[in-house]
């Protein structure tokens, strides 16, 4: 995020969404949509590198890979509902 921010990616983000719309409840909501989604894919691999590989090392995983995207799939569902 701070790569992000420091590059002008949120400018960009911003003057690009404003071309589709100007309304002032679902340009923030579609904003913060993005910038969550980019979050969750760049955290994928951290999140699944401590699943598999340290919580493996020490016998705490009990989840197999189907059941990982599984869950963070309907990880970004539920976050988009709620």
């Amino acid at each position: 995020m701070i790569l992000i921010l420091v590059l002008g990616g949120f400018g960009y983000l911003d003057t690009y969404l404003r071309t589709f719309t100007e309304n002032i409840i679902v340009l923030p909501l579609v904003f913060f949509g993005i910038i969550v989604l980019i979050q969750t894919i760049v955290g994928l691999p951290f999140s699944y590198y401590s699943t598999f590989v340290i919580e493996e090392k020490y016998g705490f995983n009990k989840m197999d890979r189907k059941m990982f995207f599984l869950d963070s799939i309907k990880g970004l569902i539920l976050s988009a509902v709620i």
